[in-house]
């Protein structure tokens, strides 16, 4: 092989290499990875239980934690959560799952078993794999979705260097 040659297959090699890295990163940034989407799965669902809360059990209020949810996702949802809360309330298989008032959050009406509810919620949803580091999603009230490119979930407020995830 000529150094022409070599020199030409080392920056061919390069630029394949650079391209793998900006296609990963771009599913990354975009929430495409399966394993991102299977956390913002998990936060829909907490969305989509958390409205069915409030129009029932909750009287307009949110619930503040898995187990206050899982007053009416026993009977409402099969998908993930269901099996969390059936299982080990908080935790899927791999996936840590938060669910808390916000932080400052007014406190709601009580609900249906007499609980203090909150008016507004933070949620989240982390890969536990110690070798899986990132990413990690967060949601509050409004139900928009912000990928990390880390670990550890956003924190609200949500910003930089977290990103909302287009649904």
């Amino acid at each position: 092989m000529t150094i022409a040659a070599g020199r030409l297959r080392a920056v061919a090699l390069g630029l394949l290499t650079l391209s793998l890295f900006c296609l990963a990163t771009a599913h990354l940034r975009t929430g495409d990875t399966a394993l991102g989407v299977e956390l913002q799965n998990v936060l829909d669902e907490i969305r989509v239980g958390q409205r069915h809360f409030g129009e029932t059990c909750g009287h307009g209020g949110y619930a503040a934690s898995i187990a206050q949810l899982s007053v009416v996702l026993a009977d409402f949802n099969d998908g993930f959560l269901k099996d969390a809360i059936e299982n080990l309330p908080g935790h899927l298989e791999g996936i840590a799952v938060v669910l808390e008032a916000s932080f400052g959050a007014p406190a709601g009406p009580l609900d249906c078993m007499n609980r203090p509810t909150t008016m507004t919620y933070y949620a989240s949803a982390t890969y536990r794999w110690s070798y899986w580091k990132g990413p990690a999603v967060a949601m509050s009230t409004d139900g928009v979705i912000w990928q990390s490119p880390t670990a550890e979930p956003p924190r609200y407020p949500f910003g930089a260097p977290a990103i909302p995830i287009a649904r």
